[in-house]
């Protein structure tokens, strides 16, 4: 009896150790830091991409220097989509290019389809009713002030990247009195 709680003993923690090691590493994931609410302090951009049964999941994270959620933003991505991108990608650069590779320089200017961070000016033209709509609702305001603070603004605090596959650009712009993002338009 002693040698079989022994034997049960031993197998119970050679499966964990079993367990531990095939855990995979902690997911790929970048920090950003710039000053985008206006508040003259850096707000913090996370970008993760993460295994998903067998895809993936991306995601994108904004918060400002006090802590609020500026924009929150989880999405599937295929594999095969997002093998596509990485490949996209490489033929642009002339280098191949690995996913840890890609979310350590999401940020940093170094892709041709990493995140862009600009200020520009937003027109009407620009903006998609149906985005506008579906951010106005969630927001708990009208689409028509909405859309209107929006281009009211001599310049406007956007950010680009690419979400569920490669042609999937969403476009967000930091709208004051709402002290968040919202998606004015994506691009397919």
């Amino acid at each position: 009896m002693k040698a079989l709680t022994i034997l049960i003993l031993l197998l119970a923690a050679t499966n964990s150790c079993f367990a531990q090691a095939s855990l995979s590493p902690d997911p790929p994931s970048s920090v950003y830091f710039k000053d985008v609410d206006g508040d003259g302090k850096p707000d913090k951009f996370t970008y993760q991409i993460k295994r998903w049964e067998n895809d993936y999941e991306g995601a994108l994270r904004i918060v400002s220097a006090k802590g609020s959620v500026l924009w929150e933003h989880e999405y599937p991505i295929g594999k095969g989509d997002l093998n596509e991108l990485l490949s996209t990608e490489g033929d642009a650069t002339g280098r191949k290019v690995i996913l840890t590779d890609w979310v350590k320089k999401f940020f940093i200017g170094e892709l041709n389809y990493g995140a862009a961070i600009e200020r520009i000016k937003i027109k009407a033209e620009d903006i998609d009713n149906e985005q506008i709509d579906y951010a106005a609702k969630l927001a708990s305001v009208s689409p028509r002030k909405l859309k209107r603070e929006i281009i009211s603004q001599r310049s406007n605090t956007v950010v680009f990247y690419r979400a569920e596959w490669r042609e999937d650009l969403m476009m967000i712009v930091y709208v004051p009195s709402l002290r968040k993002f919202v998606c004015y338009s994506r691009g397919y």
